[in-house]
């Protein structure tokens, strides 16, 4: 134009002539000047370092998600043509800016910081453990897991709107990640990988995932995931198929899982949190990255998990309480400068290494805030009266706990990034680590042995009670085996045993002959079977009706078989001298009296209390125990917390930003 307001007008009203490009310009240029010159801002490239990083010889067809002609590929994109690019892409933008601002100079857009009340609860135990929110790549849309006060499940929410709404079919889901386009969401629940559409409708399941470690999309329409918490990473078609191995924990090394996967757009690269066998918090986690062109993969990082890449050139990842992060090379897969902490006080779970925010690439940051702590709790009993003594003042990570039969010490599940069991003195109230890989203890009947699941691998165990000896194995088979209960003569050990045709199974196996048997199998999930007091009946939970619901049947049967909860229930425990079943029912414990004869004769349940803690785990197995005697309960208890409603959001956020405003510059 002949003047500066004759050229602003022009950007704004004509289209750009692209025939006067020059005929051997290359596509991917090509396309890359529309993506420059594109009126949309939600389409167009932020910047001019978006453009650099997309003429880089070999990585313009990746970034932009062109197919080359056959004729250009291989055109070697020189030094002009990238300064070209770059220029255009400047003045463009500083001529539009101008256009929209025309007077002083053009600034970034501001960083934003407010913080978004749901309205509904978030932190459940299994979201803290397994993670509930999500970023579109766009930064559009935002999904997350919370509660309507009687079912957990996903909530989507855009934007532009002030309101989230539910998406049905999703209850009981964590780890939920979007496809590139923001049109899918993919969850886990169930025990297995589904897919939704934002747009509504039934969820499609796509693979088995008994217990996962969350997953991301790729470019190419493939899923990565970890299917549970001792394996690697595995790949499958977003439409469904067969999954196939994409990475192996390196055993020599000390790795015992790949999880926590975040694809890097544009680049072909997942990041991935590598568990390690002698951690003590995922704080001493390794980060990994894999091709998933090649298959080759590296260690990238040492200390920290959930990473995560910055379209600002930056690998983000949560350590102790904070974000991190550090400049990083793509090409190289390196880090290139020393970290910085780019935001306090992130929630993360100190037991699986999950970290809870989420970043769209359009810089849009969201995470849940550390001010609630969901792993930390006491030891409690509580009389018949309902009185609660406090047994340690110090908090722990306790998930479970078992009385031994003389009722003098405890056995406890420490829910650390390794997993531990330790044992309590109700005496002199001593707390001593037993095993240092170990889950689900269990006293045998004459106290002399704790009986255990390990924790790599998931094989059956037992160890002595004061600790004199190493761990022997009782059991192992390659699938995942859960011991539950002793019967009173110390025979036979009641335990569940995860099959992929059937679901959860239940077992027993001779502790004299090491004979394994099965007891019950179908289609639908039968866990936690628990032996009564004289050893005639079994009590166990099944999920036959659609819902966990307590049995009890005859043992060993051929006999009568009664469901003994109603409106569902998780965790039996048999009253010691007592023909009695105790139960949970979300945060209520109940009991229902019985007695054998010709058939069973079950009493209508009633509530005992209100207030016990939800499970923390999906094994439905008991986390407190009957006190001594039977006279009242053990338990871990949560310390008294505000429950979380409230996200915390970013926007226009990059880490170097992050840090300058932080620092006041």
């Amino acid at each position: 134009g002949e003047t500066v307001s004759d050229t602003l007008a022009a950007v704004l009203t004509r289209e750009v002539d692209w025939t006067a490009l020059p005929s051997d310009t290359p596509a991917a240029i090509r396309l890359l000047l529309r993506r420059c010159l594109d009126r949309d801002p939600t389409t167009r490239l932020r910047d001019v370092g978006e453009a650099r990083i997309a003429v880089r010889p070999g990585e313009s067809q990746a970034i932009l998600g062109a197919e080359v002609p056959e004729r250009t590929r291989g055109r070697r994109i020189t030094p002009s043509m990238a300064a070209l690019v770059a220029l255009l892409a400047a003045l463009v933008g500083a001529a539009v800016g101008r256009a929209v601002q025309p007077t002083g100079a053009v600034d970034p857009l501001p960083l934003v910081r407010f913080a978004l009340d749901t309205g509904r609860p978030l932190l459940s135990s299994s979201w803290h453990q397994f993670g509930g929110l999500a970023l579109s790549r766009d930064g559009q849309r935002l999904v997350y897991v919370a509660s309507d006060g009687t079912v957990e499940q996903l909530y989507e929410r855009t934007m532009d709107s002030l309101d989230a709404r539910p998406l049905p079919g999703t209850e009981g889901a964590s780890n939920p990640f979007f496809s590139p386009d923001g049109t899918w969401i993919g969850f886990f629940a169930d025990r297995t990988l589904k897919k939704v559409s934002v747009q509504g409708g039934a969820p499609v399941d796509l693979a088995l995932a008994r217990d996962n470690r969350s997953g991301c999309w790729s470019d190419d329409d493939e899923i990565i995931f970890a299917p549970n918490a001792s394996s690697g990473l595995v790949r499958i078609p977003a439409e469904g198929g067969e999954a196939t191995p994409l990475t192996t924990p390196d055993a020599e090394q000390g790795e015992m899982s790949h999880r926590w996967p975040r694809f890097v757009p544009g680049a072909d690269i997942v990041l991935f949190t590598v568990k390690t066998t002698g951690m003590q918090t995922f704080d001493d986690a390794s980060i990994g990255a894999v091709s998933l062109r090649s298959g080759e993969q590296k260690i990238v990082l040492e200390g920290g998990t959930g990473a995560s890449y910055s379209a600002s050139g930056h690998i983000l990842y949560a350590r102790a309480g904070s974000l991190l992060a550090a400049p990083f090379d793509l090409a190289r897969l390196a880090v290139t400068g020393p970290p910085f902490t780019a935001v306090e006080g992130v929630s993360r779970a100190m037991s699986t290494g999950s970290a809870h925010y989420g970043l769209s690439q359009s810089g849009t940051l969201v995470y849940l805030p550390a001010s609630v702590d969901l792993e930390n709790r006491t030891l409690v009993r509580m009389n018949p009266q309902g009185r609660i003594e406090t047994l340690t003042e110090e908090t722990r990570p306790f998930l479970t706990v078992r009385t031994s039969p003389d009722g003098r010490r405890l056995a406890l599940w420490l829910g650390t990034a390794n997993d531990e069991i330790w044992t309590y003195e109700m005496d002199r109230g001593t707390l001593a680590r037993l095993v240092p890989e170990g889950i689900m203890p269990i006293w045998s009947p004459d106290g002399e042995w704790v009986i255990f699941q390990g924790a790599n691998p998931d094989d059956i165990f037992r160890v002595r009670g004061d600790g004199s000896g190493p761990p022997e194995v009782l059991l192992s088979r390659p699938l995942t085996q859960v011991p539950s209960s002793v019967s009173p003569d110390g025979r036979l050990l009641a335990y569940a045993e995860d099959a992929s045709e059937t679901g959860w199974d239940i077992w027993t196996l001779s502790l004299e002959t090491r004979e394994a048997r099965l007891v019950l199998g179908t289609r639908s999930n039968e866990r936690a079977p628990v032996f009564s007091p004289d050893g005639r009946l079994l009590a166990y939970v099944s999920d036959e009706t659609g819902r966990n619901e307590v049995y009890v049947q005859i043992f060993p049967g051929p006999g009568a078989r009664r469901q003994v909860s109603v409106g569902g229930g998780t965790s039996p425990a048999w009253h010691p001298q007592r023909n009695e079943i105790f139960y949970q029912n979300h945060t209520e414990m109940m009991a229902v009296s019985l007695r054998a004869g010709t058939g069973l004769q079950l009493a209508r349940p009633r509530k005992v209390f209100d207030g016990v803690a939800p499970l923390t785990t999906d094994l439905v197995m008991a986390q407190w125990d009957l006190a001594p005697g039977g006279e009242g309960f053990v338990m871990p208890e949560q310390p008294e917390q505000v429950q979380a409603s409230t996200l915390m959001l970013a926007l226009n956020w990059a880490p170097d930003r992050a840090r300058k405003a932080s620092s006041g510059e």
